[in-house]
C-alpha cells in the first residue's frame, strides 16, 4: 500500500521530529514602562450651600420663552463662580427639581456668563423685558471667553427664544448699576462718564442704535448764564418712574450747595436734573453722607431706600415714600441697635406688599417688629418675615414663581445655614445647595476619624456644626455643640491630642452655655474651658503627652505659654512676637513664628526649648528673607511637622543663613536643608501620603507634592489658600478658603485620591497555532483604574482591539507576529512584553505539539484523499503536497 511505502521512506524524518511546546516558541521582549504623565491623583468635593462670593448682586424671576413650554427660571447675577455644585461665571439659573429628587433644586450656568477680562465679571442689575433679559454691571464680555461670546462693555441683553447675546453698541466706560424703561425707552445709570463714546455722566438713554446723553445739571452756577454739563453730578444706583417723571437715586453733589443728595428728578421742560428733598442726613457721625440705594414705584407712590435718617426735617430711617409732592413717613423706617440702618432693595410682592431688604434689625417706631434685614410693609404697618429674617444683609429682593427670593451676604435664616441666597417656597426658606459655608483652618485624626475646624457653621451634606466637625470618610457628625464667638462664627486655628483628649484653640468664647477663652478641651461628651488667655491662639501642642503648650498673639503670656493644671503662664519669658506653630521633636518643644528672640536668646523664626533645663536655643540660623522684606511682610514660620522622624518647617522664607530654602525646609540635626526649589508658594501645612510629601499654602497652585526630586502641582491646584492637610483611609484631605480644586467644585474642603502608575502583573503569552484555530490572549494590570487597552501586532494598532483580552480567530499566515498591549489609566501607561504567535501548518492535528502523530495524521489524510491532504492548497492532492509537508515537518516550527 502507498502508506506503507511512504512510511519506510519517512522513518528517518520521524526520528528527527521533536515535541515542541507552544510556550517554548514564544519570545519574550522586555519593554520598560513608558510614563506619559506623572501620576498624581484626583480631587473630589462639593460646592456651596447656595452661591459663592459676597452675595451682592441681583435676583429676579424670568421666563425665557414667555408662554412657551420652558418654565420660569430664577436668574441670579453677581460676582461668583459656584452655584451649589455648578461652575458658573457670575450668572446662573435655578429652579426647583420637578422630580422632587434634589432638595436643593437645579442650578445651571446661564448664557455663558459674564467676564471682566478673563475673570468672572460682576452683575449689578437685571431687567426682564418680555423674553429678553437686560444684564448690566461690570464686565467686558458676555457668553464666554474668546473665541466664544461677544465683547460687551457693562451692558447687554439676552434673547431667550434664540439664546443670543446682543450688545448695546460700545457700552459704557464704567459700571452700570441701574436699568429701567420709561415711555418704551431704556435708561441706565451708574458710575460711568461715557456711553457709546459720548459724555453722559452717570445716566444715559438708548435711542435704538446708540447711547445718548440725557438731561443736564448746573456745573458752574457762578457764570452768567450758568454753565451746564450733561447728565448728573454723581453716581446713579437706581432709576424709577412716578407719574411719568423719571427719578434717580444715588449720591449727588450739585455745585453751589453744601448738601449731598440721594434722590433727584428729571424736569422734561427744562431738560434738567434737580435734587428732591433736603436734610437727608441729620447730625449723625456714623453717616458721612446720605446714599440712595433703591427706588420702586407702586400704587402711585415712589419708595426710596438707602442710607439716611430723615428728610425735610422728618424722621425717615432707611426708607421713605414720596407722592410726587411730599414725603410720607413709614412708621419711622428701619433701625439697628448699633450701627447705621440701610435699605438696599425694594420690590412689590404679588400680594401687593412692599418687600424691603437691607441691613437692619427691626422696623417701625409704633409697634416695632423684629425683622433682621428683611421686612414686609402692608401700606400701614410692618410685618415680620418667616423665621425672623436673615443673618446677614439682604442686597436684593426678587420675585420668583410668586414668592420672594433674597440675595446678599446671608449666612442663616432661622436654623438653616446657607450661602448668600434663599427662596421662600410658600412654607419655608429653602437652602439652595450643600457644602461648607466657611473656612477650614485645622484638621487632625482623632479616634480614627478626621476632625476639621475653622470658621464655619455647616459642613457637607446638611450637617450643621459650629466651627468643628468629625468625618469618617463618608459622613460628617457634630463634635458636641462646637464653639461660637460673640454668638456668631468662631475661628478655630489648631487642634492637638493631649492625654487622649482633643484640644482646640483659636478665637471663640463659648460652647453652648460654657464660657471659654480661646482654648477648649473635649472630654468625650462636651467641650470644657482649658484656662483663659487674652488673645488669639494660633497653635497648640503636647510635649511627652505630659506638658501642654499654646502659641499665638499673647503678649501677656509671652506668646508661648504652658498649662500648669490651673492656668497658663509664659514659657521662660516667651518670645517678643507671635508664635504660629508648635510641635515636639526628640523630646524638645519646637516653635515657629514671627519672633527673633526667645527668652532673650536669638532664635530667628524658629526655636527649641529643653524641658529639663527650661532654656531656649536657636536651630541653626533660623529663617530669613533675601532681599530683606518690608516691615509689613517679614519672614515667618507657619507650620512645623514631624513625619517619619524628620522635622519639616514651612512658611514665608527663602534663606537659612546663606542656604536657599524656599518656603519649606528639612532639619538634618544641625542645619535646615532645602527640598528642591520649593513648592512655589508660602507653606501653611505639610503632610505625607504614600511616598510623597505634600504642602499647602498661599500662592501659585496652593497645593503641591514632593516626589523626592521635584515639586509638582496637585493637578491645577486650588483657587484659594490651603491651610490644613490630613490623611484618612488612604486619602489626603485639604481644608482652606478655596472654592474649587483642579477646577472642580470643592468648597473649603477637598478629598485627594492618589493615583498609582499602571503596572502589568500578567503579560500576554505567545503560542504555536495551526491554521484555522482560535487563541485568546489576556493582560492583567494593577494601579488606579479605569484602564484602557490597545492591542498591537508587530507594533501596529489592531482596530477594535481595546479590551483586556484579544482573540485570534481562524488563524492563518496573517495572524503570525509579535503581539503587545498598551495599558493606560490616563496618567501613566505601560506596554506589555511581546507574545509571539507562530502559525505552524505541520502541527496537523492542532494539539500544540509537532510530533510523530502529526506525521501519521497527515499521511492518513493524504492516502484517503481528504481535503487536508492538499497541503499546498493548489487544488490537487499529489506528491508535491507530500514533499511540502515533509519539508516543513523536517524544518520544524
Amino acid at each position: 500500500m502507498l502508506f506503507s511505502t511512504l512510511w519506510e521512506s519517512l522513518r528517518p524524518l520521524a526520528s528527527v521530529g521533536t515535541r515542541v511546546m507552544g510556550l517554548a516558541a514564544a519570545v519574550t521582549l522586555a519593554v520598560s514602562p513608558q510614563a506619559r504623565a506623572q501620576c498624581s491623583g484626583e480631587f473630589s468635593g462639593v460646592g456651596v450651600a447656595g452661591i459663592s462670593g459676597n452675595g451682592f448682586g441681583w435676583v429676579t424671576g424670568w421666563d425665557p420663552d414667555g408662554a412657551g413650554p420652558t418654565p420660569e427660571l430664577m436668574i441670579v447675577g453677581g460676582n461668583f463662580k459656584l452655584a451649589d455644585n455648578v461652575l458658573v461665571s457670575s450668572l446662573a439659573s435655578w429652579q426647583p427639581d420637578p422630580n422632587l429628587i434634589n432638595p436643593f433644586g437645579l442650578w445651571a450656568p446661564f448664557a455663558g456668563g459674564v467676564y471682566l477680562g478673563t475673570a468672572p465679571g460682576r452683575v449689578q442689575t437685571m431687567q426682564p423685558v418680555g423674553t429678553q433679559l437686560i444684564v448690566a454691571g461690570e464686565f467686558t464680555r458676555v457668553g464666554g471667553l474668546a473665541p466664544q461670546g461677544l465683547a460687551a462693555n457693562n451692558i447687554a441683553r439676552y434673547d431667550g427664544p434664540t439664546g443670543v447675546w446682543i450688545p448695546y453698541h460700545t457700552g459704557t466706560n464704567g459700571a452700570v448699576f441701574a436699568a429701567s424703561l420709561w415711555n418704551g425707552q431704556l435708561f441706565i445709570g451708574g458710575g460711568f462718564t461715557q456711553a457709546s463714546g459720548t459724555v453722559v455722566n452717570g445716566i444715559s438713554r438708548w435711542d435704538g442704535t446708540r447711547w445718548r446723553a440725557f438731561g443736564r445739571h448746573v456745573a458752574d452756577p457762578d457764570t452768567d448764564p450758568p454753565t451746564y454739563a450733561p447728565g448728573l453730578p454723581g453716581t446713579v444706583t437706581s432709576i424709577a418712574v412716578l407719574n411719568n417723571v423719571l427719578y434717580a437715586a444715588g449720591v449727588f453733589a450739585f455745585p453751589g450747595g453744601n448738601e449731598l443728595h440721594p434722590l433727584v428728578r428729571y424736569d422734561a421742560v427744562a431738560n434738567e436734573w434737580f435734587p428732591v428733598g433736603t436734610q437727608w442726613a441729620p447730625q449723625n457721625p456714623l453717616i458721612p453722607w446720605p446714599v440712595g440705594w433703591s427706588l420702586h414705584s407702586a400704587g402711585g407712590l415712589l419708595y426710596v431706600g438707602g442710607t439716611f435718617t430723615g428728610v425735610n426735617s422728618g424722621t425717615a430711617s432707611g426708607i421713605v415714600r414720596f407722592n410726587g409732592n411730599a414725603f410720607l413717613p413709614m412708621n419711622g423706617g428701619v433701625f439697628k441697635f448699633f450701627g447705621v440702618p440701610t435699605v438696599y432693595s425694594i420690590t412689590l410682592s404679588p400680594a401687593n406688599e412692599i418687600l424691603i431688604g437691607g441691613d437692619f434689625e427691626f422696623a417701625g417706631v409704633s409697634m416695632p417688629v423684629s425683622a433682621r434685614n428683611f421686612v414686609r410693609w402692608t401700606g400701614t404697618q410692618y410685618l415680620a418675615p418667616a423665621n425672623g429674617g436673615t443673618l446677614g444683609p439682604v442686597a436684593s429682593v426678587g420675585i420668583f414663581r410668586n414668592q420672594a427670593a433674597v440675595m446678599g451676604p446671608i449666612r442663616r435664616i432661622g436654623d438653616t445655614w446657607m450661602s448668600n441666597i434663599s427662596w421662600f417656597d410658600g412654607t419655608v426658606w429653602r437652602r439652595l445647595g450643600q457644602g461648607f459655608n466657611g473656612a477650614i483652618f485645622a484638621m487632625r485624626r482623632f479616634n480614627d476619624r478626621l476632625v476639621a475646624a475653622g470658621s464655619f457653621f455647616r459642613t457637607q451634606f446638611q450637617v450643621q456644626a459650629a466651627g468643628i466637625a468629625s468625618y469618617d470618610g463618608e459622613l460628617w457628625t457634630t463634635v458636641g455643640l462646637g464653639m461660637t464667638y460673640g454668638g456668631g462664627t468662631p475661628g478655630i486655628y489648631d487642634l492637638a491630642e493631649h492625654q487622649n483628649r482633643l484640644i482646640a484653640v483659636g478665637e471663640f468664647d463659648a460652647s453652648g452655655n460654657e464660657f471659654m477663652s480661646n482654648i477648649a478641651e473635649w472630654n468625650g461628651t462636651a467641650w470644657r474651658a482649658k484656662g483663659f488667655v487674652d488673645g488669639p491662639v494660633f497653635a497648640v501642642g503636647s510635649l511627652n503627652n505630659q506638658m501642654l503648650f499654646i502659641g499665638g498673639d499673647l503678649p501677656s503670656y509671652g506668646n508661648l505659654a504652658e498649662f500648669d493644671g490651673f492656668g497658663w503662664s509664659a514659657v521662660t519669658f516667651g518670645t517678643e512676637a507671635p508664635v504660629w506653630a508648635i510641635t515636639e521633636y526628640q523630646g524638645r518643644l519646637i516653635a515657629g513664628g514671627d519672633f527673633e528672640l526667645a527668652g532673650g536668646i536669638g532664635c530667628t523664626r524658629v526655636l527649641q526649648w529643653d524641658p529639663v533645663t527650661e532654656i531656649f536655643g536657636p536651630m541653626s540660623t533660623g529663617f530669613t528673607k533675601n532681599p530683606p522684606p518690608n516691615p509689613d511682610n517679614p519672614a515667618t514660620v507657619r507650620t512645623l511637622k514631624v513625619i517619619d522622624g524628620v522635622l519639616y518647617a514651612g512658611g514665608d522664607f527663602n534663606r537659612s543663613g546663606a542656604r536657599v530654602v524656599n518656603n519649606i525646609a528639612r532639619w538634618d540635626g544641625t542645619q535646615w536643608q532645602p527640598l528642591g526649589n520649593g513648592p512655589g508658594f508660602n507653606v501653611w501645612t505639610i503632610s505625607k501620603l504614600g511616598d510623597y510629601l505634600y504642602a499647602g499654602g498661599i500662592g501659585g497652585a496652593n497645593a503641591a507634592y514632593w516626589d523626592g526630586t521635584t515639586w509638582r502641582n496637585m493637578r491645577a491646584g486650588t483657587d484659594g489658600p490651603v491651610y490644613a492637610m490630613e490623611t484618612l483611609n488612604g486619602k489626603l484631605h485639604l481644608g482652606g478658603t478655596f472654592l474649587t480644586a483642579d477646577n472642580t467644585p470643592a468648597s473649603y474642603f477637598a478629598k485627594w485620591t492618589p493615583s498609582f502608575n499602571v503596572s502589568i502583573t500578567q503579560h500576554p503569552q505567545g503560542t504555536l497555532l495551526c491554521p484555522g484555530s482560535n487563541y485568546q490572549m489576556s493582560v492583567t494590570a494593577t494601579g488606579t483604574g479605569p484602564f484602557t487597552y490597545q492591542w498591537r501586532r508587530n507594533g501596529q494598532p489592531i482596530d477594535g482591539a481595546v479590551n483586556r483580552t484579544y482573540t485570534v480567530t481562524g488563524a492563518n499566515a496573517g495572524s503570525a507576529g509579535s503581539y503587545t498591549v498598551l495599558v493606560s489609566n490616563g496618567c501613566s501607561e505601560q506596554i506589555s512584553n511581546a507574545a509571539v504567535l507562530t502559525i505552524c501548518a505541520v502541527d496537523f492535528n492542532c494539539d500544540g505539539f509537532l510530533d510523530f502523530f502529526d506525521l501519521l495524521d497527515y499521511l492518513g489524510a493524504f492516502e484517503e484523499g481528504l481535503p487536508g491532504g492538499d497541503f499546498n492548497g493548489d487544488g490537487f492532492i499529489d506528491f508535491f503536497d507530500f514533499l511540502d509537508f515533509t519539508d516543513g515537518f523536517e524544518a520544524g516550527c
